[in-house]
């Protein structure tokens, strides 16, 4: 019977920890990640070669030459070439905001009529209506998800407590185990991203090549040729282990260490230096 008591309270610590642990990186991915569109089309003009950066300047800086500032110009459309103008915005976010415009974020017609017809009517309003929707229902997943996980965390940890309550430095180490799992979970993707990105450096100027020759053959708008999603896939890493989150993972490696090795090392030594007295009285 012990045998068999050992053995279901070893399953159980098991299936509480497997599941902290899940509800651990949920949390931690749903609070400090966040996938920044914005900053991966910035990205896709900062890692393009000179001569693309340039092909890009020269597109702006002609659309918002040949632009009739009339009352039939998008509001929008105006801004943009006064920022650019006036060098209120990197180049990278007037490429970003030119993006969203071809994208159907603002009125469709009226930039074809401002970049010379270059575009026809076939642009992915759309996809880019759904890429909206699928963004909106993944905040507000976030955020019924936040207050459930957190108090589903705070309950596993007691609910495992109570398989330690005559040894509260097992279940100490216990949670220093689960912390450091949680850990290793973040920094090594996070390393191995930053050494493939050191030996295989970031080149997004055969997407901004495709993405100009679109405009000149209106190819329906596309921006991304499907052989350049590799470095979609690579920008959009980057945007989920960032600094921050490796920060964040670094505090946590910092109190697995302090659970699992510091604090159980001190309380052995105070409890041993008790009982030595104790036997000594």
């Amino acid at each position: 019977m012990k045998r068999i008591g050992a053995f279901f309270r070893k399953f159980f610590i098991w299936i509480i920890t497997t599941i902290l642990s899940f509800c651990l990186v949920t949390f931690i991915f749903i609070t400090a990640v966040h996938i920044d569109l914005n900053q991966i089309i910035e990205d896709i003009y900062s890692y393009s070669n000179n001569d693309a950066q340039q092909k890009i300047h020269s597109l702006i800086t002609n659309a918002c030459i040949t632009a009739p500032y009339s009352d039939d110009t998008p509001e929008q459309l105006m801004q943009i070439c006064s920022d650019f103008e006036q060098q209120k915005v990197a180049e990278s976010a007037t490429f970003k905001r030119i993006v969203f415009f071809l994208l159907g974020e603002i009125n469709q017609a009226d930039f074809q009529k401002n970049m010379e017809n270059k575009i026809t009517s076939e642009i992915a309003i759309g996809d880019q209506n759904q890429f909206t929707e699928m963004f909106t229902t993944y905040k507000n997943i976030r955020q019924m998800i936040i207050p459930f996980a957190t108090f589903l965390i705070i309950f596993l940890f007691i609910l495992l407590y109570l398989f330690y309550l005559k040894n509260p430095i097992e279940y100490m180490k216990k949670s220093g185990t689960i912390f450091l799992k949680l850990a290793l979970i973040f920094i090594i993707p996070f390393c191995l991203l930053q050494l493939y990105l050191f030996v295989h450096p970031l080149d997004t100027t055969p997407i901004i090549n495709n993405f100009l020759t679109n405009l000149d053959t209106s190819d329906n708008g596309s921006i991304t040729p499907e052989s350049q999603m590799e470095s979609i896939i690579l920008l959009t890493l980057k945007t989920i282990y960032t600094i921050k989150l490796f920060v964040i993972s670094l505090i946590i490696l910092a109190i697995a260490i302090l659970l699992r090795y510091v604090l159980p090392k001190y309380l052995n030594r105070e409890n041993h230096h008790a009982n030595l007295i104790k036997n000594t009285n």
